[in-house]
């Protein structure tokens, strides 16, 4: 039965490879992949016709069936066999084809299972090996840890009687254990031996050689060998029966800085190899040669240090179907050698690709071929994989590594994150799935990481996923899953913060509303009713990503989980029962194993193994509250949130990449953009309340995914400079130095190399700091970073990157707003406003969110009796109502009596105004409509939402007032409106609309119309300006609210925003007396190709006449760059039209507004720029006196080339 169901396994496996050549011819040539004849082998082992691999050092945890399952994942299996041992067991497995077995070899070896690596070979007979009892054994030590025995076989087999050759090796950790044996036939051939080979390289190692003792050597058949071996020599060894390694070898010796790159396909070029060793990142490189013929190379890099790193990072590592080996090169770099970095090197052969990239596409094709066409599907649709879709397409790959098969580590300790025990700088960014669309997703996370960035944050929204208890949505940009995967497809790592709270001017913080309503709850403290739905939602995402293997220590992209969120800044009033909360919340999350560390930010009294860290605008004075745990910045403002009456926010570049380099020059190793790409409210989505539709927040891609230079760029160009310095700030020695006036310098040192930060933090003087006999100018506000403390490379307040100038473009389609025909259809309101009809009936005032927040809108109705000698009754009678501070609609009798409503931060107000009643019956209607629920504070939940009361008639007769409370009359409520209950702005909504008499500026309307979508594909816009506040839809897509007529209150500074000082969310704001939003943002797969459909519901009053649809693109890049600096101007995949200005030397004003200064360059600048870049989508440019000639400028004067380009 067993081997019927494993040829039905390979009968199911065959049909599936056929299925996925249909989608892409091709895709079933063999895999050019060879194992190298190393570990345990016999001398002459031919693995031509061998199909089983032997499985070694694997740990006790690990069963037969999770042993089959990983190993199926290169072919089907013939059979799995697994022999248990107390320490590290062993196996065997058996393919159907070589083929399979050669890939299990290349892909699996070395990897780790339960933190153990496993070794895998060709399985042989135990005949296959020659007896060597009688034969002669030498000892052989200071083996480097690449030896195996086929080269140790190899080198040895120059004697002709030599008989076999084994490395032992460490049963727990997998690796060489230093030293081996050599048998020989004859006794004077080993004698030869041990005279001649004592002392030369091996590797990167010189070898020693002497008799083993009688009884010690290759007397063991067993393939595993991880046994240990008693061996007496008789001089200069260790009680091991190792012999000591020298202390000058290349790993000691400071002047060894080149690399051997040995196993090297015919086809690896010099260009390749550089490539290869550039993408690794383990330092600056200095020359790069290649002998093809022999199949060896060797990198030289500028330090012994960067050279040590290559060797570790780029072992093993696939290139061109081989595992490169990587060691020391066999001699020292001579004193004197010229130290001149290589330029980066030219792109690889396919757009976007580089040299690892295509073997990491060549090692997960062939995966996807053995595996079936099931690992080439998406999973939300049938099409082939990306990683071949963009070879394919000439695009950028989206790979995933090998290590999604089998885990990595992610710990850490009081310097860094660690990442398989590599302490790591890592920059990350925040972009949340549900404020884009899935559409847009992977250019966001491309750009993301050609930005710099290491990982992608996002928390996860309990609302959007469980609207309705336990009722749950994954679907469109809700998918979670899918947002990971693409994630893990850019390769990149993920930062997921579960919480569930998630603040994030989110409706509610993210709390779905049914859970402030079930009975007994309290929110955010030890409560149970409110722990157990929080463990339920926590444990159901962890389950899905724990599912899917998204951890990292499933192989996945997450390296870090959060639990609760900014629980630190509003514990107090929780008292005791918050701090038994906090506990709570860190042993449910440990108890969940997902096997990467979790933190809480801004919680000092986290507990362990908790991580805390910090969020804000700086971070540089933080301290963890461990000494084992790493300095984290997991929200850096890139800008702030608009809110409706609320100013446009602006932080500089200067200043974020200050805040930056001060985080990382005072010890910190993760840090995190809020937000990177900020995106849009869609739907019902905004918190506050009073939060804006656009969250772009200022931040490097704005809201529709465009570059937000100069901000973009000139933090792209930090996170280089830190990336480079990874090794020796996460392990150097520190040294700060304070010169007074808020001067500081901080020195990193680390194996004789140094990288220093000069830090001017005064306001307003730039200072000049002397270090080690030169000068250095460091403006105010400001970092610069000298990698090798000789050399400035960057400073913050230095931006040499380009600024763009986004405009709106007509829409070519067709002629807008003339084309736009307009139908409307008012919203039924008499059963409300004049018959009071509800469906719930109360004798008090509700708080809103007793409707679980299904809408936004919500009637409160009641009937008032007055009789001709009531003492209320005048000809002087208002309504007062307190509210909430959300909007509120009043009517009396049926006619319209006012609305008001607060701004954000504000929650309660009196609405008061005039009415007429009549004797008898009154119909008194309030709809209150929230505009987001809160979303910050302590227990923000229990703020009432809607109408809190009272509710009040007041009548005045003279000088006497005469107060009714209507508060515990009998009201009647309705839920929502008529059009949304019927779904007007649905395509497939069938009611008739009508198209005379359109009425303008008329509240509780609906209108529709059909538009052409804009050509090419730069985002889209609709402009809603004319409108006065309501809700858009295009193609049954909510846009979310639109308020075009909530105008900014805030001040504006009439002065240049100045990025030096501490920055807050008032500085540098703009458009004061401007509406806050009037620009929605459309995305791109909302549209059709054809005709396409807007509908509004306009409650206020408004025009739509003027709507009309633009794209939004670069409209001027400009560039502003200090002398010696390169300028690369880009217009996003157009060309460059004109050059609008240049100059060269000491112009004044901003991009847009340039003028001349004092002094200019002798050549043209303009005819040169013109002639380097016009027509051209982008062009580089050296600000230099060889480019534009000599100036007239005075030493004094500080040059720079200013460019303004059109697009």
């Amino acid at each position: 039965m067993m081997q019927q169901r494993l040829k039905q396994q390979q009968q199911q496996q065959q049909q599936a490879l056929m299925q996925q050549s249909l989608y892409h011819p091709g895709l079933l040539a063999a895999p050019q992949i060879e194992p190298i004849l190393s570990g345990n082998l016999p001398p002459g082992f031919d693995s031509s016709t061998c199909r089983s691999v032997y499985v070694g050092n694997i740990h006790p945890q690990v069963t037969e069936p999770l042993l089959q399952e990983i190993f199926a994942s290169t072919g089907p299996l013939e059979g799995c066999k697994l022999i248990r041992k107390e320490k590290a067991s062993y196996g065997f497995v058996d393919y159907f084809d070589r083929r399979s077995a050669a890939f299990a070899i290349v892909t699996l070896n070395g990897r780790h299972l339960f933190g153990q690596p496993i070794k895998v070979n060709w399985a042989y007979a135990s005949a296959q090996r020659e007896d060597t009892s009688s034969h002669f054994n030498i000892f052989v030590g200071d083996l480097s840890p690449e030896v195996t025995d086929a080269t140790l076989f190899a080198c040895f087999s120059v004697y002709p009687s030599c008989s076999d050759a084994r490395v032992m090796w460490d049963q727990k950790t997998g690796r060489s254990r230093g030293f081996g044996f050599v048998s020989f036939r004859n006794q004077q051939e080993a004698q030869s031996a041990i005279n001649d080979l004592t002392g030369k390289w091996l590797g990167s190692r010189q070898i020693r050689c002497n008799w083993a003792t009688k009884g010690a050597g290759i007397g063991d058949d067993k393939q595993s060998l991880d046994a240990k071996s008693v061996v007496e020599l008789t001089n200069g060894t260790s009680e091991d029966g190792q012999e000591k390694t020298g202390e000058d070898g290349p790993e000691n010796n400071p002047q060894y800085t080149t690399v051997y790159v040995g196993n090297l396909a015919p086809e690896v070029t010099s260009a390749d190899l550089h490539r290869h060793f550039h993408s690794i990142g383990a330092g600056v490189i200095e020359d790069v040669r290649v002998q093809r013929d022999k199949g060896f190379g060797f990198v030289r890099f500028s330090n012994h240090a960067e050279a040590a790193r290559a060797i570790q990072l780029g072992n093993a590592h696939i290139l061109y179907g081989k595992p490169i080996k990587c060691s020391w090169g066999s001699k020292p770099t001579p004193p004197g050698t010229s130290s001149t970095p290589l330029p980066p090197p030219a792109v690889a052969p396919f757009p976007g690709f580089s040299a690892p990239d295509l073997a990491a596409y060549e090692r997960q094709l062939a995966l996807s071929k053995m595996v079936g066409a099931q690992a080439l599907m998406h999973p939300q649709g049938q099409r082939i994989g990306a990683a071949s879709q963009a070879i394919y397409d000439g695009g950028y790959p989206v790979l995933t590594s090998l290590s999604s098969v089998f885990g990595y580590e992610v710990s850490h300790d009081g310097r860094a994150i660690k990442i398989d025990g590599e302490r790591r700088i890592l920059v990350s960014g925040s972009i949340h799935y549900p404020r884009s669309t899935a559409e847009m997703w992977p250019d966001l996370i491309k750009k993301a990481k050609e930005g710099g960035l290491d990982a992608i944050e996002t928390y996860v929204f309990w609302n959007a996923h469980e609207p309705v208890r336990r009722q749950y949505d994954f679907s469109g940009n809700l998918d979670l899953i899918r947002f990971l995967k693409t994630i893990q497809d850019a390769g990149l790592y993920a930062v997921l913060r579960i919480g569930p709270y998630v603040c994030a001017e989110w409706n509610f913080g993210g709390f779905p509303v049914w859970l402030k309503n079930l009975p007994g709850v309290e929110l955010r403290t030890a409560n149970d009713v409110y722990m157990n739905e929080m463990q339920n939602f926590t444990t159901l995402i962890v389950d899905m990503v724990k599912q899917e293997k998204l951890f990292a220590s499933q192989g996945g992209p997450i390296i870090l989980a959060q639990i609760e969120n900014e629980y630190g800044n509003v514990m107090s009033p929780y008292g005791d029962a918050g701090k038994a909360y906090i506990n709570w919340c860190a042993n449910m999350a440990n108890s969940l194993d997902i096997g990467v560390p979790w933190i809480m930010c801004q919680q000092n009294d986290a507990p362990q193994p908790m991580i805390n860290t910090c969020n804000g605008w700086y971070c540089h004075d933080f301290k963890p509250n461990n000494e084992n745990s790493p300095k984290m910045w997991t929200e850096n403002w890139t800008g702030w949130f608009k809110s409706w009456g609320g100013s446009d926010p602006y932080r500089t570049a200067e200043d974020v990449a200050y805040a930056v380099a001060r985080f990382f020059q005072t010890g910190g190793s993760f840090q995190n953009y809020y937000m990177y790409h900020g995106g849009t409210n869609f739907g019902r989505e905004a918190g506050g309340p009073y939060i804006s539709t656009t969250y772009d927040y200022d931040a490097p891609l704005d809201e529709y995914g465009n570059l937000n230079q100069p901000k973009y760029g000139h933090l792209k160009q930090l996170h280089d400079v830190l990336h480079s310095m990874e090794k020796i700030l996460t392990s150097g020695n520190v040294t700060n130095t304070d010169f007074g006036n808020s001067v500081k310098t901080t020195v990193y040192t680390l194996n004789g190399t140094s990288s220093c930060f000069f830090e001017n933090s005064n306001t307003t003087a730039d200072a000049t700091i002397t270090y080690q006999g030169t000068q250095y100018n460091v403006p105010a506000w400001s970092v610069s970073i000298l990698p090798d403390c000789k050399k400035e490379v960057y400073n913050t307040a230095k931006v040499n990157t380009q600024t763009s100038l986004m405009v709106k473009k007509l829409n070519e389609a067709e002629d807008e707003p003339i084309s736009l025909n307009w139908t409307w259809k008012p919203e039924k309101i008499d059963d409300t406003v004049v018959h009071g009809k509800g469906k719930k009936f109360a004798n008090q005032i509700i708080d809103q969110k007793a409707i679980n927040d299904v809408s936004d809108y919500l009637w409160y109705m009641t009937r008032v009796h007055l009789h001709k000698d009531d003492p209320i009754w005048s000809r002087n009678m208002s309504l007062r109502v307190n509210g909430t501070g959300q909007i509120l609609h009043a009517y009396v009798n049926g006619k319209y009596v006012g609305s008001d409503w607060a701004t954000y931060g504000v929650f309660n107000y009196v609405f008061e105004k005039n009415i007429k009643l009549r004797h008898g019956s009154n119909q008194i209607t309030i709809l209150s409509a929230t505009v987001g629920l809160q979303n910050y504070g302590a227990k923000f939940d229990v703020v009432q939402a809607g109408i809190s009361g009272p509710v009040e008639i007041v009548g005045r007769h003279g000088d006497e007032t005469i107060v009714k409370d209507l508060s515990a009359h009998i009201w009647s409520y309705k839920i929502g409106l008529n059009g949304l209950e019927n779904k007007f702005f649905s395509p497939s909504n069938s009611s008739q609309w009508q198209s005379e008499n359109l009425p303008l500026n008329r509240r509780m309307t609906w209108y529709k119309a059909t538009f052409k979508a804009p050509l090419g594909k730069d985002p889209v816009a609709v402009n809603l300006q004319g409108l006065g506040k309501g809700w858009a839809w295009v193609n049954g897509n909510n846009l979310g609210r639109y308020w075009p007529t909530s105008l900014a209150v805030d001040e504006c500074s009439s002065e240049p925003c100045d990025y030096r000082g501490s920055y807050s969310n008032s500085k540098c704001v703009s458009g004061c007396g401007e509406p806050t939003q009037i620009w929605y943002h459309v995305p791109r797969s909302f549209l059709n190709d054809g005709d396409n459909e807007i509908v509004l519901f306009e409650e206020f009053g408004g025009n739509p006449s003027l709507v009309n649809f633009q794209t939004v693109t670069v409209g001027s890049a400009c560039g502003n760059v200090y002398e010696n600096n390169v300028i690369e101007l880009s217009c996003q995949g157009r060309p460059i039209s004109d050059i609008k200005f240049a100059s060269f030397g000491d112009s004044k004003g901003a991009c847009g507004s340039f003028q001349k200064g004092t002094c200019e360059a002798n050549n043209d600048p303009l005819s040169i720029v013109h002639k380097e870049c016009v027509g051209k989508e982008s062009c580089s440019l050296s600000a230099s006196e060889s480019v534009f000639g000599a100036t007239n400028c005075g030493a004094h004067v500080t040059k720079r080339l200013v460019v303004e380009a059109v697009c």
